[in-house]
Formats: structure tokens, sequence, C-alpha cells
């Protein structure tokens, strides 16, 4: 990472150093998540993982949308049904 590229990850993050300290950032910036599931619960976890920043973020989950999907969250539309949970939240993250 440049210092440019330094600069502006912290500049970014400021309130998450405040919070959980400059060494905890870092970590996270070299993580590797796994989300596993892409529902209601799991679209949560990954806008939050995806505002925290880790350095890559893999999500899994094989099953479709489905009409019952579109009260759990606000991410999946009607347009969305039909296609792969995980592929519809990577786009929209």
């Amino acid at each position: 990472m440049t210092a440019e590229e330094y600069e502006k990850w912290q500049a970014g993050i400021s309130r998450q150093v405040g919070t959980f300290g400059l060494e905890a950032c870092l970590k996270l910036k070299t993580m590797k998540v796994l989300l596993y599931g892409a529902r209601g619960l799991g679209f949560e976890v990954a806008k939050n993982l995806a505002l925290a920043g880790p350095g890559e973020m893999v999500v899994f989950d094989p099953n479709p949308v489905d009409y019952k999907d579109l009260g759990a969250n606000f991410f999946f539309t009607e347009k969305d049904v039909g296609e792969n949970r995980a592929e519809v939240m990577v786009k929209k993250l």
C-alpha cells in the first residue's frame, strides 16, 4: 500500500480507528472474510462488513432470490427473483 493509498484508507475509517484502534483496523484491511448466506441477516452483515473494508470478502449462497426474500431486507427487488442471491448481493454492495 502506497502512502497515498494509506492516507485515503485511513481517512475513510477514522471513526472505526477511534472505536477499535488502528491495530484492529489494519488487521481488518488484510482479513479475508467468507460470508455464507445472503438472506436478511446475511445481507446486513455483508453491508456492514463492506463498510468496514476487509481486504477480501467472498459471498456464498447457492439459492435463488425468492418472493419471500423481498420482505427480509431492502436490497432485493422483484426483478431479482430467480437470480442467485450471492450474485445479486455482490452487485449491490
